[in-house]
């Protein structure tokens, strides 16, 4: 392999010898940031998705837009009990050990658990989300109470 070689196909150039007059790479003579750059880490930070979830989540809409059509949850509006369904089985069939989403769609559970759970997002940022779940106020305060009491459990072994 050639020195310099980088496996992605560029070149690292090699630093210029001292005393040659030429001046070193850019990213060694900034003295201030680039205010772009500033302003762009004040939104949100798109990059931060893992590319295989992008991926994974896109091929699980394209399964569903094959299937159903194209954001067809925007049409009509759609229940939310009808999602929540499938978030719990694909949840539950991988927490139980299986990975894909075998007879169905091949996929992972967990991409069809994204996909189910960006739908429900988008359909209630654009009010397409008919909020039928059922409701439970209390759920959080004794999911604290229950959270207390195991404090005092015994430590299993």
């Amino acid at each position: 392999m050639k020195p310099g070689y980088r496996p992605t196909g560029g070149v690292v150039p090699k630093p210029p010898a001292t005393g040659s007059g030429v001046k070193p790479p850019v990213a060694s003579r900034l003295v201030a940031e680039n205010p772009k750059a500033a302003a762009g880490r004040l939104k949100v930070n798109m990059g931060a998705i893992p590319p295989i979830s992008m991926l994974y989540l896109a091929a699980a809409h394209d399964l569903g837009a094959t299937k159903y059509g194209v954001a067809n949850w925007r049409e009509a509006p759609i229940r939310a009990r009808d999602y929540v369904a499938p978030l719990m089985r694909h949840l539950t069939q991988w927490a139980s050990g299986e990975d894909l989403d075998v007879g169905e769609s091949e996929l992972p559970h967990l991409a069809m658990l994204m996909a189910t759970a960006s739908v429900l997002l988008d359909a209630w940022t654009h009010g397409a989300l008919v909020d039928d779940r059922i409701q439970t106020p209390e759920f959080t305060s004794k999911m604290r109470e229950i959270a207390a009491l195991k404090k005092g459990w015994p430590v299993s072994s």
